[in-house]
């Protein structure tokens, strides 16, 4: 994992800073510097929070890393470009404060996080939440938090806990680091599995035995005899089954002969009666179709008679049709005979007309000319009314400039008093920040205190936890012990049941069994493996959770002991000195302000009375060329009107005497143009009814003679039918429900008499009847059906037999794999948990392989920085609990063996140092040999001399090529000489900030 870039926003001293980390990617070694208190250690805790939600160490709580003086609604960011080989991504997590609305709503704190990828991997999908950005960074990277902040960052003042701790606590410590709490579970799960595949093996026996009780066989070759003797008697069944349905066959054969004789003779007399009864019904018969016969005759009368009235009705409207044409041809000729319509009043009409329009030519030329004289009055009132406008604007500007003028004295007194407040600004800026940083370090204990108890009160619950699994688990296996010896005890029995007086016993091969095991009749069922393995398996846990917050709160405690007891201080009163300060500081904030906006005003006030002064001349000049224009303009207006009055008319009566005869030639044109009109539409109307009366005739004269032609077919068919009049007609037709009735039913007597005699003639003459035998049939289905019931018996034998002797196979192969897995599984049990030549558990032997791995790496970097005087390696205690005790051996005592913690102050943050490269470089490989291209030493250096200084340089800067990015965070002069890389951490008004500095080339970030 290699940093790109870190913006952070009210994160720690720092209120809104962006840092560029790409420079020192290629300088191999750069110095993290500053003062103490400046922010160093806080960019390394802004990675942490937003890689995984949580800082280093202590610093670990979101209240804890937010910035005191931060405003209460602003929220805590912070943004890490990282890229992970050629993939590069973007990590961003953001605090929202808690918040109170007006109305006293409390909005709780929020936390949001996302994940996405800028480069290389397109298929990426971005992720949002802190709990899904967390796991997807461990994915990524291969590292919990635990492992980062010994990997990739190595915290200040922590890292040297590996080195000092006792041998137990240590061991702790890599079992956490290294998760090995893992192999403890393979443990406990091997246990639990060598008592199932046990209980497995004693079931399987078990369902062996009652199987072979249950078929009364001893063993699979007594089954197969009598499964033989089976298949012989099934044979014989199956044979006169055999003959029995041959002999029903032939009785059944003889009986359905005779049956089908009489069946057709039945059939022969049904048919004949129903011609009889159809022979009886012969004379309706005939009625009924002489009633269909005369309903047609009516019925073509009453078509006719129907058309004759229809005939009627048009012959009547032909002849008034006719008689309206002739009316309204005689009205037209009247109406054109009208003098008003006569072409001598049209052409008297066209002559006034012309009159009236040369008159309108006239006035209106006249009237363009009032038109012109209206504009040039307008133009001349516009242009007076702007030279009074300009007027008016030259008076304002005038005063206005009179008004900058004294502005600009008030501006410059305002100025001046501004810069004499704002001299005390940087006393006042160095007293608030000496109070907010007493005020950080009392929120900063009170909240390690708070997080202190806070693990004091889960390490209670958790003991309790232990001592609820520890019970639970100790229950279950005490059930599981009484069940097994309820199990032995009922297996003695059952043997106790076969021994006979005199005869050998299978188990100890004695003659004499003075005391058999009698049952006692009560069994105790048998404990779930599964169940007592997922017992086992949370004691374990709530064990290792116990560990786990022992070793936070003793962190804790040290920590808030390396602290000392500290000054009491009254955090309420200097919060509300913070506060007033803050205020004052403020105050002088905006005060800075006014006085930039006083003299951004002057110079504005300045600008302006200048361009007042300049162009005053000019817009003068204009005001007096403008009052020159409305003088000519007026004295052309005067000589147009008397132009007017020798005319001896007003523009305005010109005007009106134009729109009277305007109207007046127009309601002429009007009467003329609609007296014409009305000529040529009387004329049209007249033609059209004298050219319609010829073609009316002709069609009165046809519908006449159809008239005519209608009557004779009516009559002519009323004297074919027989029918008198027409009242007779109505009287013959039937209803067409009756019509089909009759029909119907004469259809139906033809086609039933048809299908009889056809019938008949198909079955040909009576057949004599056979006699049938219904009780040899009977007697030979009984014999049958209890034949095959005797069958499905055998079968159903036979198969239970086959049944059985497939089960019987398969619990003997079942036990047989249940006892060689039972074997197997005991064996990798026994290794696992410390029962082996070994005598060592799987996860201590996993443990003090991976520490003999960070011991001898370390020893390696420990040699180069001294110079070849110390070695680390393991003290071998075996079998004594002390396995993890380390020493250092002294060459310049002739390699004697020293505790670590005789070392001095620069040798222990030596041998820590190279303990911590050690176990970096083994978790790497550990997590899944990923490459970890950065690396962060926070302090440690100022207890050092220069020569050991640079022998760790010169390590830091040979380290493995996956960690070619190393940072060391200190405020130590001497390394800025020798480290010519540098991030500078500065404080400022607006809090913290970074400058960066390659190879003495400064640029502030």
């Amino acid at each position: 994992m290699r940093p790109h870039s870190l913006k952070l926003q009210h994160f720690g001293p720092y209120a809104q800073h962006s840092i560029d980390l790409e420079p020192f990617h290629d300088a191999g070694l750069f110095l993290v510097h500053g003062d103490t208190g400046s922010g160093k250690s806080t960019l390394l805790d802004a990675m942490s929070w937003a890689l995984y939600g949580k800082g280093l160490g202590d610093r670990s709580s979101d209240e804890m890393l937010r910035n005191v003086a931060a405003p209460a609604d602003a929220p805590t960011e912070v943004t890490l470009d990282f890229s992970l080989g050629d993939r590069r991504y973007r990590v961003a997590r953001s605090l929202e404060p808690e918040r109170v609305s007006r109305k006293g709503t409390v909005t709780r704190a929020r936390t949001t996080a996302s994940l996405q990828c800028l480069e290389g991997d397109p298929h990426f999908q971005a992720v949002g939440g802190p709990k899904d950005v967390s796991r997807e960074i461990v994915r990524l990277l291969h590292l919990p938090h635990e492992q980062f902040s010994r990997v990739i960052v190595l915290p200040q003042g922590e890292f040297r806990d590996l080195l000092l701790a006792p041998a137990e606590r240590r061991e702790r410590l890599l079992e956490h680091l290294f998760g090995t709490a893992r192999y403890a579970l393979i443990e406990d799960q091997l246990r639990a599995m060598d008592a199932s595949a046990r209980a497995e093996f004693d079931k399987s026996d078990g369902v062996l035995r009652a199987l072979l009780d249950g078929v009364g066989a001893a063993d699979l070759d007594d089954l197969d005899a009598k499964t033989a003797d089976s298949q012989q008697r099934l044979a014989e069944t199956e044979r006169a089954i055999a003959d029995t349905r041959a002999m029903l066959e032939s009785v059944v054969a003889a009986n359905t002969v005779g049956a089908e004789v009489e069946r057709r003779n039945a059939q022969r007399r049904a048919h004949r009666a129903a011609l009889d009864e159809l022979a009886a019904q012969s004379e309706s018969a005939a009625l009924s179709a002489a009633r269909l016969a005369r309903d047609e005759t009516a019925s073509r009368c009453l078509e006719r008679l129907t058309r004759l009235r229809s005939l009627e009705v048009s012959l009547a409207e032909r002849r008034e049709q006719h008689e309206r044409a002739a009316s309204e041809h005689q009205r037209l000729s009247i109406a054109l005979a009208d003098p008003a319509l006569a072409p001598a009043h049209f052409e008297a009409s066209e002559a006034a007309i012309r009159a009236s329009t040369a008159r309108a030519a006239a006035l209106r030329a006249m009237q363009d000319e009032a038109g012109r004289l209206e504009g040039l009055e307008r133009e001349a009132a516009d242009r007076a009314a702007e030279a009074d406008r300009m007027q008016s604007a030259l008076a304002a500007r005038e005063q206005a400039l009179a008004d900058a003028t004294l502005a600009l004295a008030g501006l410059d007194a305002a100025i001046a008093a501004h810069e004499a407040a704002l001299a005390d600004e940087a006393a006042l800026r160095a007293r608030v920040d000496n109070l907010s940083t007493r005020q950080q370090r009392a929120v900063d204990r009170r909240s390690r205190e708070d997080s202190l108890r806070g693990l004091q009160r889960a390490r209670r619950d958790a003991l309790a936890t232990e001592r609820d699994t520890e019970e639970a688990w100790r229950e279950l296996t005490a059930k599981q012990a009484r069940a097994e010896a309820s199990s032995l005890e009922a297996q003695a029995a059952r043997l106790a049941e076969t021994l006979v007086a005199g005869e050998a016993c299978p188990v100890c091969g004695s003659a004499e069994h003075p005391s058999p095991r009698v049952a006692s009749g009560s069994t105790v069922e048998a404990v779930d493996a599964e169940a007592l393995a997922r017992s086992a398996a949370a004691h374990s846990r709530a064990q290792r959770e116990a560990f786990a917050l022992q070793i936070r709160i003793e962190e804790a405690e040290a920590a808030l002991r390396s602290e000392g007891e500290g000054e009491a201080i009254d955090e309420e009163a200097l919060a509300r000195e913070v506060k007033s300060g803050k205020d004052a500081l403020a105050a002088l904030r905006r005060r800075r302000l006014d006085l930039e906006a006083a003299r951004r005003s002057r110079a504005g006030a300045a600008a302006t009375a200048d361009l007042q002064r300049v162009s005053l001349g000019p817009d003068q000049a204009a005001l007096a060329g403008v009052r020159a224009r409305v003088a000519a303009m007026e004295e052309d207006i005067a000589q147009r009107r008397q132009g007017f009055t020798e005319a001896g008319m007003s523009p305005s009566a010109m005007v009106a005497a134009l729109r009277s005869l305007e109207v007046d030639l127009a309601g002429q044109q009007a009467s003329l143009r609609s007296a014409r009109a009305r000529r040529e539409e009387i004329a049209r109307a007249a033609a059209a009814a004298e050219g319609s009366l010829p073609t009316l005739r002709e069609e009165l004269g046809r519908a006449e003679a159809l008239h005519e032609e209608g009557r004779s077919a009516l009559a002519q068919a009323m004297s074919d039918g027989g029918i008198p009049d027409e009242a007779a007609i109505a009287q013959a037709v039937l209803g067409p429900v009756e019509r089909q009735r009759l029909r119907e039913a004469l259809e139906s007597r033809a086609r039933a008499e048809a299908t009889h005699r056809e019938a008949l003639a198909s079955l040909g003459p009576d057949e004599p009847s056979s006699p049938v035998q219904p009780g040899a049939e009977a007697e030979q289905r009984s014999r049958l059906e209890a034949l095959q019931r005797e069958l499905g018996v055998a079968q159903s034998s036979l198969a239970a037999m086959g049944q059985q002797r497939r089960a019987l196979v398969s619990a003997a192969e079942a036990r047989r794999a249940a006892e060689a897995r039972s074997q197997q599984v005991r064996r990798v049990s026994e290794v696992a948990n410390g029962k082996g030549p070994s005598k060592v558990r799987l996860s201590r032997y996993v443990l003090l392989d991976l520490f003999d791995r960070v011991v001898a790496s370390a020893s390696t970097g420990l040699e180069a920085m001294s110079d070849g005087r110390f070695r680390l390696r393991r003290q071998e205690r075996a079998q004594t609990g002390r396995e993890f005790d380390l020493v250092v051996d002294d060459s310049y005592v002739g390699g004697v063996a020293r505790p670590a913690a005789s070392l001095s102050g620069g040798e222990v943050f030596l041998a820590s140092l190279a303990m911590a490269l050690g176990l970096g470089e083994v978790l790497q490989a550990w997590a899944g040999g990923i490459r970890v291209e950065s690396l962060f030493v926070d302090e440690g250096f100022g207890a050092l001399d220069e020569d050991t200084v640079e022998r760790a340089i010169e390590l830091l800067e040979r380290l493995p090529q996956h960690a070619r990015m190393v940072g060391v965070v200190s405020h130590v002069p001497e390394l800025r000489k020798r480290i010519p890389a540098r991030l500078e951490v500065l404080r400022g008004d607006q809090g913290s900030f970074t400058r960066c500095s390659l190879r003495h080339r400064g640029a502030e970030r």
